[in-house]
């Protein structure tokens, strides 16, 4: 391959990975901004049910500081939304 081609080539390698990396830091802002938001409420548990995500919308919401429910609690199936084991099984 001529040497004018192969540096053809790789600026537009380099051209694609900054792009993608534009697309990346891009989609990490958003998604960020929705987690972190106050208007919507957001949370997200890790597979064995553990709460990985509270945000302040959530906190706002379901009366909990992410910090309280965070790491420490699971939601399972059949207990009220946004009430941790602990809480509900002190209420009933």
């Amino acid at each position: 391959m001529p040497k004018n081609n192969r540096m053809t080539t790789g600026l537009l390698i380099e051209e694609k990975e900054v792009s993608q990396q534009d697309a990346l830091l891009k989609t990490g802002a958003l998604q960020n901004a929705i987690i972190n938001s106050e208007n919507f409420s957001s949370t997200a548990t890790d597979e064995n049910g553990v709460i990985q995500i509270f945000n302040i919308g959530a906190e706002r919401m379901l009366g909990y500081a992410a910090a309280d429910v965070t790491n420490k609690f699971t939601r399972t199936c059949g207990h009220t939304a946004g009430v941790p084991d602990n809480d509900r099984a002190a209420s009933s």
